[in-house]
């Protein structure tokens, strides 16, 4: 073991620790930023699990007639949020653990070789190199901004709830229950004058042609009296000349002129 140690293949372990780390984060920024692109508009998103995130902010937007705290929601939401069984909080912060466990490496590596009566030059390597793993992951984890991909996650799942995402709440339900009741009341009411339309129509034809055939009958039985009327008088001159026995001509009254052309006017017209 000591002559492993001596040789340096322990740094080897170091620098395979840290290139994991490394590749690791950089795969989950892209995750990120492909996450974080599809809250834009979670309609349309592709992800399952914003989906799901979705589903459940509207169900419980409706139980709970809205919710009082977004935030809390959706840090929730995001912390469950797995990546091959493992969540993504966890993959995010891998880098840091690749870089404890290399310090960790390094520090039982630099102590074996002491304590083996290695060289103690091989012991001041593998405590450097354990340094500076810890201090390149750190700037490398700060550089590479998982926390800050986390808080832009969170924040535009937030905006995407709060203001883009449309959710029925009560009030919202009552109001359009209320227009639903308007459009039905018009609706109900064009019908009942479409209804009552035809039958005004009807009833002013009938009354229309009564009162047409009510003036019918008033003409025609005033053309009758007035025929009666003139029938009188004819018959009252007529008994007059066979009364006086002489042939003259009889001029007829004003009454009876008056009564004539009436008469004619009427069939005139």
């Amino acid at each position: 073991m000591l002559s492993y140690l001596e040789q340096g293949n322990a740094l080897y372990i170091l620098a395979g620790l840290c290139l994991i780390g490394v590749i690791t984060k950089l795969a989950v920024n892209h995750v990120y930023k492909s996450l974080i692109r599809q809250s834009d508009n979670l309609a349309t998103a592709k992800d399952r699990q914003l989906q799901q995130m979705k589903t459940k902010y509207e169900s419980l937007y409706r139980m709970n007639c809205g919710i009082k705290n977004s935030e809390v929601f959706v840090t929730g939401k995001t912390g469950q949020y797995r990546l091959l069984r493992i969540r993504l909080n966890t993959w995010n912060a891998f880098d840091l653990y690749a870089g404890t466990l290399a310090v960790t490496v390094g520090l039982l590596a630099a102590f074996g070789t002491y304590w083996w009566d290695g060289a103690e030059k091989m012991s001041v390597l593998y405590l450097g190199s354990a340094a500076l793993a810890a201090i390149g992951m750190l700037l490398f984890h700060s550089a590479a901004g998982g926390d800050a991909n986390r808080a832009a996650l969170e924040n535009a799942l937030c905006h995407y709830f709060e203001n883009v995402l449309i959710v029925r709440g009560p009030h919202a339900a009552m109001a359009e229950e209320e227009q639903e009741e308007s459009v039905r009341t018009r609706t109900s009411m064009k019908d009942d004058i479409f209804m009552r339309k035809p039958q005004a129509d009807e009833q002013e034809k009938q009354e229309t042609a009564f009162s047409t055939d009510g003036g019918m009958l008033r003409g025609k039985s005033g053309q009758r009296a007035e025929m009666e009327a003139l029938k009188e008088s004819l018959s009252q001159i007529a008994a007059a000349r066979s009364d006086g026995g002489e042939k003259k001509s009889r001029k007829l009254t004003q009454k009876e002129e008056q009564l004539i052309d009436e008469i004619l006017r009427q069939y005139l017209s």
